[in-house]
């Protein structure tokens, strides 16, 4: 089970945007009524929603997306959203500026002595364990060492070395996946996968060679295959449609950042559990690209049987699978 804490952290995380969204498949979202009790069954039931990687981008824009996998153990894929994002026309001549010469991502070197350079910005991190560049963010630096979070990571903060590379970057793609987190239990003693969707920037855009990256950012585990295009790219439309279950949806949410967090939270509302023969990644993901493209897409959906769905149960999802 979920610690109290991060439950109502994570509930928290879902619950800000109520208001703008319908919830349950059609039913306008309300508040829980005073008479309904706020315990460990209650949050729960709306998923979790880690934005952390994806929050400071709210107001770029959704030019299109693809969907990838990648193998993630010996029996399994993990299907994901890539959405290749930029900023508004107003914004591009301030917040772009041009890549320096040379092969790694990113914009320019941070010098952590200035606060105001590392404090509340998004961050690549030249990972001293993978020798990779990882999207992170700085909560304090020392004497001797940087106090740090992995974006791709979850509630997980960790320590480096004052000696660490920091550079500064803007998002070409975000990645969306849907993950089974821990196992919770309701009040009828009933188990259950909590649904957890994941989103992170990428200072790449994610396509060709650089597929490979994903799996450097993606919080899923995966089996040394290359990543390949599930889904080829298609150009996103003004606004984002609904998911294929939706029985309501009559404000469309705009295609940025912020309406694909909106919309995000209507999927958990509806689909509080993964199941890993139903609502899984892949259903997920079909029903992103989807949304997000500006011309009708007929692409099929991951569909069990009766038979199958029994089988629902006995795969409990984990940080790892999809």
């Amino acid at each position: 089970m979920i610690p109290l804490l991060l439950l109502l952290v994570s509930a928290f995380a879902v619950r800000q945007h109520d208001e703008e969204v319908d919830s349950r498949d059609g039913n306008t979202t309300q508040q829980p009524p005073p008479s309904l009790p706020s315990t460990t069954d209650g949050p729960e039931e709306w998923g979790i929603l880690d934005w952390h990687g994806c929050e400071m981008h709210n107001n770029m824009t959704i030019v299109g997306i693809r969907s990838l996998c990648f193998k993630s153990n010996a029996v399994a894929h993990h299907c994901f959203s890539v959405l290749d994002v930029e900023d508004d026309k107003e914004q591009k001549a301030e917040n772009n500026p041009a890549p320096l010469e040379g092969a790694e991502p990113g914009y320019a070197d941070v010098d952590v002595n200035v606060t105001a350079n590392w404090e509340n910005k998004d961050l690549l991190m030249l990972d001293p364990w993978s020798h990779e560049w990882v999207p992170v963010r700085i909560q304090n630096v020392a004497a001797v060492s940087i106090t740090l979070r992995y974006l791709t990571d979850y509630w997980i903060w960790y320590r480096v070395k004052r000696n660490t590379r920091f550079r500064t970057f803007k998002p070409k793609s975000i990645m969306l996946e849907l993950l089974g987190d821990d196992e919770c239990k309701r009040s009828t003693g009933a188990k259950f996968t909590l649904a957890k969707v994941h989103c992170v920037s990428s200072p790449l855009k994610l396509e060709g060679a650089n597929m490979e990256y994903a799996k450097i950012i993606s919080s899923a585990g995966n089996y040394k295959k290359p990543v390949q295009e599930h889904k080829r790219f298609v150009q996103a439309g003004k606004t984002l449609g609904a998911y294929w279950s939706w029985k309501e949806y009559k404000n469309p949410l705009p295609t940025t950042v912020a309406g694909l967090k909106a919309w995000t939270v209507k999927y958990l509302h509806g689909y509080p559990a993964y199941k890993a023969m139903t609502h899984n990644c892949q259903q997920f993901d079909t029903g992103v690209y989807q949304a997000v493209a500006a011309t009708p897409i007929e692409a099929g959906r991951k569909q069990s049987t009766k038979i199958l769905k029994v089988f629902d149960s006995m795969f409990s999802g984990s940080s790892q699978s999809s």
